[in-house]
């Protein structure tokens, strides 16, 4: 029956299916097998309950835990698998197809999982397929960029895993819950390290940055929606409260905002902007009130729907021109209307204005934040979300569609809009952001937390809102100029794990082979010189004692120093000789002794 499938199955069905089909055929396969799933979220029973458990080596796994946080994940996490299937209808690899279904149905199991080793699994195998959707790339850096992901993200799985047993052997127990966590001491905080890695905790954010932006058009819109979004979850369901990830968070959204304000690759700037706004969410989740909490589930749901659709909108452009830094790009509005239109929408979504998804979701994190008498972060909140609006309101929309020109894109084929499908799903995307920002009680009505009912259209609100968007556009047409993006890279908090890992890779190599080269040297020196001495020594020796008596010997002595080397090299030396040399060393011993 419905009520007892698990939404994971269809998309990893899906993935297993469509590898066997050509691209539409694969894609109608990927659409049909994100639709089954949706269907399977909206079949499960309002109460909560678990289901699908095994008793294996000693452990009680459980693979569906239904509860209301978990419902509303999965609701936002199967629809975006949907409109990312329908934006990339027809366009994508068979194995790139596979790779993003299988991504979106471990980040569903990953939601469902009521215990650690099935959260564990469910973890890995999510790593493991996002590093072939950025492999899909199939460029250079894109296999560069899937090689540092996989990195990263192997030692978040150590963490999380040498957490998971250091909990495990301190409680007996590998329940996934805050209670069990509060109670683990050391590997509870192993695990929360795993965790932030997944979040693009600073400063193990720049791979974010570094390899969205590698995938395809299409494959950077599932990438955009998961890995993070699972973090945010994993925290919400283990370390509510947990004081420290409101500074984590804080220093995410400083981090986010500046590199998006510098940075000139369109893909890159929205990757940076998903680690700002996931910190707001880390704020949420360390201030620990049920209203708090909500806010952090609420503008994570909102996120993945405005950030797939500005992934929509960013792959459009780069497809449509092939070109992906702002300062090759501009005057794209008379070639694409419609993706401008849609793509401003998540834009207006992700800076909070009025009539959006952004604005009924993260202000709750900021009301919540005043509620706990914190006004320095508050302050600190307000002001990035001017700077949001900055770059995210302004800046995208007029660079890409209305700034000058200063290296003209080159259209192929000329004027070309976004194909259908893609334009279907953007659609369906954005009218998600306006909906839910006019009309917010279905959203409202998934939140998991009993709260006090949070009113965002109040006039204080609104009033506030409109004056940050005239400060921002203000400072905007000021400093123009200033925020034109400029050419280059920029330097991100990796280049010290980069650098830092190459130069103790070139002292180790120095020091450890440079040791072992001399080893080997000096071994073969003495082997040479060993086999020197036992083919030559005793001749040698003999010769030089023989010689020691050279002016009792006379003329014989030559004579007789050649026969003691002969005989030392062959080993046979006169009986007198050998009866002399015994009775020397019992006359020694016996000086010894006595």
């Amino acid at each position: 029956m419905t009520a007892s499938l698990h939404p994971c199955l269809p998309l990893f069905a899906g993935a297993a299916l469509t590898p066997f089909f050509g691209k539409k055929a694969g894609g109608a396969v990927s659409l049909l097998a994100a639709l089954a799933g949706l269907l399977a979220v909206a079949g499960l029973p309002a109460e909560a309950f678990t289901a699908w458990g095994l008793d294996a080596a000693g452990l009680t796994l459980t693979f569906l835990r239904v509860d209301r946080l978990a419902v509303l994940f999965a609701w936002i996490f199967t629809i975006s698998a949907a409109a990312a299937c329908l934006f990339a209808f027809g366009r994508q690899a068979r194995a790139e197809r596979a790779a993003t279904l299988a991504y979106a149905g471990a980040a569903l199991g990953a939601v469902f999982a009521g215990d650690m080793v099935t959260l564990y699994v469910f973890w890995e195998v999510m790593a493991l397929s996002a590093v072939f959707v950025i492999l899909a790339g199939n460029t250079p850096k894109a296999r560069g960029a899937a090689y540092r992901y996989a990195l990263v993200h192997l030692f978040g799985g150590v963490c999380l895993i040498s957490g998971m047993v250091l909990v495990a052997a301190k409680t007996g127990s590998t329940a996934f819950d805050a209670t069990a966590l509060a109670e683990g001491g050391p590997g509870a905080l192993l695990i929360l390290a795993g965790f932030l890695i997944n979040a693009s905790a600073f400063p193990l954010s720049a791979w974010l940055a570094d390899s969205y932006p590698e995938s395809t058009a299409t494959g950077g819109v599932f990438l955009s929606a998961f890995t993070t979004k699972t973090a945010v979850y994993a925290l919400i369901r283990g370390f509510p409260g947990q004081e420290g990830l409101i500074y984590a968070g804080c220093l995410m959204i400083l981090y986010g905002l500046v590199y998006a304000m510098l940075e000139n690759d369109l893909r890159r700037l929205l990757s940076y902007s998903i680690t700002n706004q996931v910190g707001f969410m880390l704020v949420g989740v360390g201030l620990g009130t049920p209203q708090a909490l909500n806010g952090a589930a609420a503008l994570a749901f909102c996120h993945i729907l405005y950030k797939s659709l500005l992934f929509m909108g960013a792959g459009s452009v780069i497809e449509a021109t092939g070109k992906r830094n702002l300062t090759e790009l501009g005057g794209l509005f008379p070639a694409m209307p419609l993706t401008f239109f849609l793509t401003t929408f998540g834009a207006m979504s992700l800076s909070a204005l009025p009539g959006t998804c952004g604005f009924v979701s993260k202000p709750m994190v900021l009301a919540a934040t005043a509620d706990a008498h914190l006004p320095l972060v508050w302050v600190f909140l307000e002001a990035a979300s001017a700077g949001t609006l900055v770059y995210a309101g302004l800046a995208i929309p007029y660079f890409v569609f209305f700034g000058p020109r200063r290296a003209a894109p080159k259209m192929a084929p000329p004027g070309r809009e976004a194909p259908a499908a893609a334009l279907v799903g953007m659609g369906i995307m954005a009218l998600l952001c306006l909906g839910i920002g006019v009309y917010p009680a279905p959203l409202f009505a998934l939140l998991p937390y009993q709260s006090p009912a949070f009113a965002p259209f109040t006039p204080a609100r609104i009033a506030a809102v409109l004056e940050l968007l005239a400060f921002a556009a203000l400072f905007f047409v000021l400093y123009a100029p200033v925020l034109r993006r400029k050419g280059g890279i920029t330097l991100d908090t990796d280049w010290f794990y980069r650098k830092g890992g190459q130069a103790l890779y070139r002292i180790a190599d120095t020091a450890l082979n440079g040791l072992g080269a001399y080893l080997a040297t000096l071994a073969a020196r003495t082997a040479t010189a060993l086999d020197r001495f036992t083919r030559q020594g005793p001749s040698r020796l003999a010769s030089l004692a023989v010689g020691l008596f050279s002016p009792l010997l006379g003329r014989d002595a030559d004579r007789l120093r050649q026969e003691a080397a002969l005989a030392a090299t062959t080993w046979t030396a006169p009986v007198g000789i050998t009866l002399a040399a015994a009775l020397a060393g019992l006359c020694l011993i016996l000086a010894l002794v006595l």
